[in-house]
């Protein structure tokens, strides 16, 4: 890279570790077409590459001082970051889509259940009897396997929404299960 340019990178990283606006501006001018040029490689999506350029600039705003010279140049840690961050939106667009239920999908949820009423009737009687098993699970068990089998949260999703440890989370998940599991098989021994 040329020195010049080099230099105007160093002083514009000065500026953004005094909180002078003008200094971010300058890094921006000179490097957002590398920076946002590696997210749309990387990406093949000009919305993401957008989302992912903007983050990077936001993070040299509050992590400017954090910089070290010593350890490389400012625009290789900008495209270090840039790469850090367009894999996490990847990542996070790719388990949003994985989620997402499709046109077809939605429709067959839609149709009516061809059954006849005797079966209709076992599966509100099963129904019924895991709400009622759901029911009698302390609140923090019954919380985090609601979220996590009907809203469909992972265990770190779960910790991250509930503000506890992911062994925690974990813990109730398995507990709860297995509460279900014995007030299930208990229920099922009675009408035998």
């Amino acid at each position: 890279m040329d020195r010049n340019v080099e230099e105007r990178l160093r002083e514009a990283m000065k500026r953004i570790v005094n909180r002078e606006e003008r200094g971010l501006s300058d890094l921006y001018d000179v490097t957002r077409a590398r920076v946002y040029g590696l997210a749309l490689f990387m990406s093949r999506d000009a919305d993401l590459a957008d989302d992912a350029t903007v983050g990077v600039y936001t993070q040299v705003w509050h992590q400017g001082s954090r910089f070290d010279h010593d350890k490389g140049s400012i625009l290789n840690w900008l495209l270090m970051l840039t790469r850090s961050r367009t894999l996490d939106l990847i990542r996070i667009r790719s388990r949003n889509q994985q989620r997402e239920t499709t046109l077809e999908e939605a429709m067959q949820l839609c149709q009516p259940i061809e059954e006849s009423p005797e079966a209709a009737n076992i599966s509100n009687d099963q129904a019924a009897r895991v709400r009622q098993a759901l029911s009698e699970l302390p609140c923090e068990q019954r919380e985090l396997l609601l979220a996590g089998f009907y809203v469909g949260m992972t265990h770190n999703e779960l910790a991250d929404q509930y503000d506890l440890p992911l062994g925690t989370v974990k813990s109730r998940i398995r507990l709860g299960l297995r509460g279900l599991k014995r007030a299930l098989n208990h229920e099922e021994r009675q009408w035998l």
